[in-house]
């Protein structure tokens, strides 16, 4: 029975079909048509896999979020707002060199990882902390 259940499964692979199911978040940033970096992650329940598929520097920089609703309390992703940002810190950061994939178990359910080819704080947002703050204090027109 069981090899009977493996070649469906090898056939399904195939084809191109993924039993696993979960998302996956592709981030990339390009500066005059050469990526600076260029990552994929892959979520299910529970897992994730960070790949990192080139980095100017030679690694990813990743940092992860709690994704929660704002209290109220925070300007989340809105720089025209009065409110202060959103300053919650990451539940977890690590590097992964270029090339390579690092997989992580017991992540919550829903989280937002940012990543970058350099080491530095990101908001939430994954908008560096110095963009953050120069477009809240831009004039609005």
């Amino acid at each position: 029975m069981r090899s009977v259940i493996a070649m469906i499964y090898f056939l399904l692979a195939l084809f191109g079909c993924d039993m696993r199911g979960g998302n996956t978040i592709v981030s990339r940033a390009t500066v005059d048509g050469v990526d600076i970096v260029h990552s994929e992650t892959r979520v299910t329940t529970g897992m994730a896999w960070f790949e990192c598929i080139t980095s100017a520097s030679g690694n990813c920089h990743y940092r992860l979020f709690r994704v929660e609703a704002p209290q109220g309390g925070c300007a989340a992703g809105n720089p025209a707002s009065t409110m202060p940002a959103c300053t919650a810190p990451a539940f977890a950061q690590f590097v992964v060199a270029a090339g390579k994939v690092r997989e992580m178990a017991g992540l919550p359910a829903v989280f937002r990882p940012c990543v970058s080819h350099q080491a530095g704080s990101v908001m939430p947002d994954c908008m560096p902390v110095a963009s953050a703050s120069a477009a809240a204090r831009r004039p609005t027109p």
